[in-house]
């Protein structure tokens, strides 16, 4: 509990701070980067704990191994519940460094300054980590290692990917809030915008189309299971960035401005339709933190029993499927 305490109350006060900052002089705290530097910190020690076999704490002792290859005992990092919301919010810090590196804006705002709303949600994501206690001592568990079907290529490759794809959904939904509380332009939102949601829909291809592979030829669904529900939730934060990773047309330009110039707006819901990758990407999360256990519970003979019930669900489906092509087959 101590270094949970350590590596998750320092960050989680630093963020607070900044936060804060934004609040009470509505501009970006002085010392960010190195708050940034301070969000990242926990998944790195994590990692290193990984890769040096530190078996005293009790995530390492029950995914690690250090009889694994080294980008193996990497990936174990986010095969427990704690090492994606660490995962994440390390990419949340990186993703803010670049935003603020492409707008270089330090310049007071009305309400809120420029980062305020990610730094609540990372202080968010802090608070549930720490109820998972991921930095917990705990030498009692048996010594295990990853599970078989993990130890992939495509298990080092594609989380990282898709929470690269998260946090950039992410940060381009505090950017629309910020806006919202600023009172800002629409057109000038979406130009903000712009870059950040088309790097969130190449990362978001990008990851989808390697969960969908690693679904289809590890895991060996086959047929319409080959797509993992998983990536079906990923799926909609994907389709919402799709609608609006690119410029608006001439004519709602040319409206907006009008609107902004006669002070209304022409368009009241356009600021709103930025928050639109928010709730699909928080219900793409929450479907990943249970995902991964969920991919192997069904071949795996000690799954946990969180999990047994969806498998039902999916063999009980697959029963019925036979069934119902068994009586549609004509007969002879």
């Amino acid at each position: 509990m101590w270094l949970d305490l350590l590596l998750l109350g320092v960050p989680s006060i630093a963020t607070l701070v900044a936060f804060r900052h934004t609040i009470v002089f509505r501009k970006p705290h002085p010392h960010e980067f190195s708050i940034l530097g301070l969000q990242a910190l926990p998944f790195l020690f994590l990692m290193i704990a990984f890769i040096v076999d530190f078996d005293l704490l009790r995530t390492v002792r029950i995914n690690g191994s250090y009889d694994l290859p080294i980008h193996y005992r990497v990936s174990a990092v986010w095969a427990g519940r704690s090492g994606p919301l660490l995962l994440w919010i390390a990419w949340l810090s990186a993703a803010r460094l670049w935003w603020r590196y492409i707008l270089d804006e330090n310049k007071e705002k009305k309400r809120i300054g420029t980062g305020g709303a990610l730094h609540f949600l990372t202080f968010c994501l802090f608070f549930v980590a720490f109820l998972l206690e991921p930095f917990a001592l705990d030498n009692s568990p048996p010594r295990s290692e990853l599970n078989v079907f993990l130890q992939t290529d495509l298990m080092v490759i594609h989380p990282p990917i898709v929470f690269a794809f998260y946090a950039l959904c992410l940060v381009v939904s505090s950017l629309a809030m910020e806006g919202i509380l600023n009172e800002t332009n629409p057109l000038e939102i979406h130009r903000e915008i712009l870059p950040l949601a088309r790097a969130a829909f190449f990362a978001g291809t990008l990851g989808i189309g390697l969960g969908g592979l690693w679904a289809y030829t590890v895991l060996d669904w086959g047929g319409y299971w080959a797509w993992d529900p998983v990536e079906t939730a990923s799926l909609l934060p994907w389709l919402s960035l799709l609608a609006r990773g690119r410029k608006p047309p001439a004519l709602l330009t040319r409206a907006l401005s009008r609107g902004a110039q006669a002070g209304q707006w022409r368009l009241p819901h356009a600021r709103y339709l930025k928050l639109t990758t928010n709730m699909p990407m928080l219900a793409g999360t929450l479907s990943r933190a249970k995902g991964i256990a969920f991919r192997v519970c069904d071949r795996h003979p000690r799954h946990d029993r969180r999990f047994s019930g969806a498998a039902a669900l999916f063999r009980a489906g697959q029963a019925y499927r036979a069934r119902a092509g068994a009586c549609a087959a004509p007969r002879r």
